[in-house]
């Protein structure tokens, strides 16, 4: 450890205890002095202060800094940052004595200005110069740590299982007693108690021999019954395949057989829950009975509530081979953590009795090894989406160290560090910021889209059922229309028809699912919101088509053509909402829109050929280029077949090859109107604005009467477009 001045030698933890002034600091000039001898923790201060460096004479930012002032200390609990930053909480009942600091705020007097408030500086992101966190940690058997005083823990990547338990056991018991979120569903609509939740219909149960003290493990029935348990996530391997619960063995195992030799990843997680004193774990391929249509049909849809009600979801992201433990041992591709600066402890007597350790707050390092973790292979699982989404606490076993991560909270190492950045994904954040509207189901989707599935003609939208029914509560709740259809909801019908596929390439398509929606086609897709991710205002957009009703013919109706649409007019059949919500294709039903606005012909050529030509296109049409121009091909209008009038994306299979002649007729269905673009002038325009259509491009089929499926979508502008929308007369289509 760094060398410490005389001033750090002396420093007490206990001055820092909350009073109606609870500030302590040194002089600048002091740190200066200090940092030129060489003294770690002002070194530390100094370099998170950048402030401290600059001339005092000439600060454009800030105005100058009196030679005078000082860096004030201020101590943080998890109870302060639970209110500075707005979360729900549960009174703090636990018993334990202590200060409970986690962290360290330093903030620069400026002078008359005085210090800067602490929800100012918390809202403005610590990050200006003047204001800076340490997070403050100390071994777990150290005196700072048994008192309370200090409640991070410095473990690294040790693999004693004890240290992991015990900081695991601490974490989930102060998430229980304070966070309130972290009760309840992820719709709020389903309250857990603190201890027991329903259990699944089956568990492995774990247990120390009290004769031997060997851990054994059972599978048993546990359908109605309540208790603790934990969720594993994981990635199926071959091992897994070969210790799987067959209707061969369940009833051998049942009756008390041996599970055989089980992958490293299946023991280590039931050392860790009997050693957290949790006596049941779920794991698919032990608890659900493989290969079996029936088992699974019941089970898939109950998987989602099992990662819910769970106490918590364990997970090894990046090898599922080598256990949970063992990967923490493993060499990380990233660089090492800034070393730390050990301090005295002192307790209340005054007398030194350990140490304690901080390590400034924004450490780039830690960001890193979390999106390390979310790009890891598990997480690029379609199931493994869900289960991370709605498991209210979630551990990550990884080889830079233990992560932990509840609904309330981001993803946090051992060390305390709350790691706080956008990452665009449903399961890096915390369920606070998981607000359940429309345009959060859509992020949802853009977030799980891509991922990958072993079965996606099965698993498509099963592999999201959980996460939709919980926003389905939520609407409900709300006296919303809740209508969940084929991974879409009917009231942002039709405006939800207009996604995109995010790369370009042959996607498998699924059969069984309407091509208009965005789950028929394996690739990620996202919507062209604006950037800042609204829809754009109404004044801006008109909606120019209606969805009139919904058939619900079978799939193979659908795909013989042996069944009368005539006869689904009256209105969209009336399926429950759980059952639709579960699969999002209820009794095998192929969902068709009819839709009633206008078509106009439209002429497909090939790509642009340059990027300005691109981004002519996207400015005249309101396109933000944050979204990309992925493989645009050009759309003339009959009326005017030499020039350009609008963009197409394509994600059809047949409509891969640039050169593609279809002598199929391909037209463009009006979806809604952006108007007053203004601009254009590159483009033709001569006028202060102009009009620009959202619109689905779709060919006849002939399975049913006017039928259409879907092959991409994009946007129209020009006289020409303007004049064929208004020539057309509205027409009711089948879109399957």
């Amino acid at each position: 450890m760094a060398n410490l001045c005389s001033r750090c030698q002396a420093f007490d933890i206990q001055s820092l205890k909350g009073t109606t002034f609870p500030w302590r600091g040194y002089r600048i000039q002091d740190i200066k002095t200090s940092v030129k001898q060489g003294c770690g923790f002002c070194m530390m201060v100094a370099n998170a202060l950048p402030i401290v460096f600059v001339d005092w004479k000439v600060d454009e930012v800030y105005r100058a800094v009196p030679i005078g002032s000082f860096v004030h200390f201020r101590a943080l609990t998890e109870s302060d940052i639970d209110i500075l930053q707005g979360r729900p909480m549960l009174k703090d009942s636990s018993s334990s004595a202590g200060l409970k600091i986690t962290r360290l705020y330093a903030s620069i007097d400026l002078g008359a200005n005085g210090l800067a408030p602490l929800q100012e500086w918390w809202k403005e992101g610590r990050s200006n110069g003047t204001t800076a966190e340490f997070h403050v940690v100390a071994d777990p058997d150290d005196p700072a740590a048994k008192s309370g005083d200090v409640m991070g823990r410095y473990i690294g990547r040790s693999t004693e299982l004890d240290n992991h338990c015990e900081h695991i056991k601490s974490w989930m018991e102060s998430c229980q007693e304070r966070h309130a979120e972290c009760l309840q569903s992820l719709s709020g609509m389903e309250t857990f108690s603190k201890q027991d939740s329903l259990l699944p219909t089956r568990c492995i149960q774990v247990q120390f021999n009290p004769e031997n003290g060997q851990l054994e493990s059972f599978l048993v029935e546990t359908a109605g019954l309540s208790g603790r348990y934990i969720t594993l996530s994981h990635r199926w391997i071959s091992d897994t395949e070969k210790c799987s619960t067959t209707s061969q063995n369940i009833q051998q195992r049942l009756n008390g057989a041996s599970l055989g030799p089980l992958p490293p990843l299946f023991t280590d997680a039931f050392l860790l829950a009997a050693r957290l004193g949790i006596p049941y774990v779920w794991i698919d391929s032990l608890c659900i009975i493989q290969k079996d249509a029936q088992e699974w049909e019941k089970e898939s849809i109950r998987m989602a509530n099992y990662y819910q009600r769970s106490i918590l979801t364990v997970a090894c992201p990046a090898n599922s081979t080598t256990g949970l433990f063992n990967c923490m041992g493993q060499v990380s591709n990233l660089p090492l953590p800034v070393p730390l600066t050990r301090l005295p402890y002192r307790d209340r007597e005054g007398k030194q009795q350990g140490h304690f350790y901080l390590h400034p707050g924004d450490q780039d390092i830690v960001k890193l090894d979390w999106l390390s973790i979310s790009k890891a292979d598990l997480f690029t699982r379609g199931w493994v989406y869900q289960e991370a989404a709605l498991s209210r606490r979630l551990a990550c076993f990884t080889s830079t160290g233990l992560h932990l991560r509840c609904k309330n909270e981001y993803p946090k190492p051992q060390k305390n560090h709350l790691v706080e950045w956008e990452t665009g994904s449903v399961t890096m954040g915390p369920g606070s910021v998981f607000e359940l509207s429309y345009r959060r189901w859509y992020e949802v989707v853009e977030g799980y889209s891509g991922l990958n599935l072993t079965d996606a003609n099965k698993d498509r939208l099963v592999a999201l059922a959980g996460i939709a029914e919980e926003f389905s509560f939520a609407f409900e709740a709300s006296n919303q229309n809740q209508e969940y259809v084929a991974g879409l909801w009917r009231t942002t019908l039709p405006q939800s028809l207009l996604w995109l596929q995010t790369h370009q390439g042959s996607h498998q398509r699924i059969s069984s699912i309407p091509t208009w929606s965005w789950a028929s086609i394996c690739t990620a897709v996202h919507w062209a919101f604006d950037p800042k991710g609204n829809w754009l205002p109404t004044q801006w957009v008109d909606t120019d088509c209606t969805v009139v009703g919904i058939l619900h013919p079978t799939v193979e109706e659908v795909s013989t053509g042996d069944f009368d649409p005539t006869a689904f007019f009256d209105g969209p059949i009336e399926i429950p909402g759980s059952q639709q919500v579960s699969g999002g294709n209820p009794r095998n039903r192929f969902p068709i829109l009819c839709i009633k606005g206008k078509l106009q012909p439209v002429i497909l050529g090939g790509p642009f050929e340059s990027e300005q030509d691109s981004r002519i296109a996207a400015e005249v049409t309101r396109h933000f280029l944050e979204y990309g121009m992925i493989g645009w091909r050009l759309i003339a209008s009959p009326l005017d077949s030499e020039h350009v009038a609008g963009w197409a994306s394509l994600e059809h299979p047949a409509f891969q090859n640039d050169d593609t002649e279809e002598e199929t007729p391909l037209y463009a269905l009006h979806i809604s109107t952006y108007n007053g673009i203004k601009g254009g002038w590159s483009a033709g325009y001569r006028g202060w604005s102009h009009h620009a259509y959202d619109v689905v491009f779709v060919r006849p089929i002939n399975t049913i009467p006017d039928g259409f499926e879907r092959v991409g979508a994009g946007r129209l502008f020009g006289r020409e477009v303007d004049q064929g929308f208004k020539d057309a007369e509205e027409r009711t289509i089948n879109l399957v």
